[in-house]
């Protein structure tokens, strides 16, 4: 049985990815955009566009396993998770608060 192209396997393993580089991309971002499961959510809709743009761009398969026949990729499914995550972050940081990151870690306010 397929979800938008994905096996349950496959989304399954967004899931799991999620979990960590979710969590990776706020740790990153420096700001914690509503939790843990604003993080999963980012990291999960970031795994899928990550493969969904590596299957449509033909990327090579960096490194993946196989599971009861199946080949599951790991990396850009990674990478999308990393970044997507990262990039929704800033962006949630920038708007709903109003504070940009400087270059020193601290956090200014655009206002001052």
């Amino acid at each position: 049985m397929d979800i938008f192209g994905y096996s349950i396997l496959e989304l399954l393993l967004f899931l799991g990815l999620a979990l960590f580089f979710g969590g990776l991309a706020q740790a990153l971002a420096g700001y914690s955009a509503g939790g843990c499961l604003l993080a999963v959510v980012f990291g999960f809709l970031g795994a899928w566009l990550g493969a969904w743009v590596a299957r449509e761009l033909a990327l090579p398969t960096i490194y993946a396993f196989e599971w009861n026949g199946q080949f599951l990729p790991l990396v850009w499914p990674a990478v999308g998770a990393l970044l997507f995550g990262f990039i929704l972050n800033l962006v949630v940081q920038w708007f709903m608060v109003g504070v940009v990151p400087s270059r020193s870690g601290s956090s200014q306010s655009e206002s001052g």
